[in-house]
């Protein structure tokens, strides 16, 4: 049994450093053009995504510099 788990804690450690060491080589930013793409097309209004980043400990990608243009009707004024 005990041996099982020794087993066990040094596959989960071979796979927690083969995830890690890979984040550092997926290149996230390449993904900006296809995020902006698409939620602008989501929006209706041009969207532009700053810096991006992969964080695989906490499973989280974190983006810099998000803005939303204004609606083209929200300036309009009726008389």
């Amino acid at each position: 049994m005990k041996r099982l788990l020794k087993i066990a804690a040094i596959a989960v450690v071979v796979i927690l450093v083969i995830l890690i060491r890979n984040s550092f080589f997926i290149k996230v930013n390449s993904f900006r053009p296809k995020l902006e793409a698409t939620a602008s097309e989501a929006l209706g209004r041009q969207v532009k995504v700053g810096n991006l980043s992969l964080s695989i400990l906490t499973g989280t990608v974190t983006a810099d510099d998000i803005s939303i243009a204004d609606d083209p009707a929200f300036g309009v004024r009726h008389s």
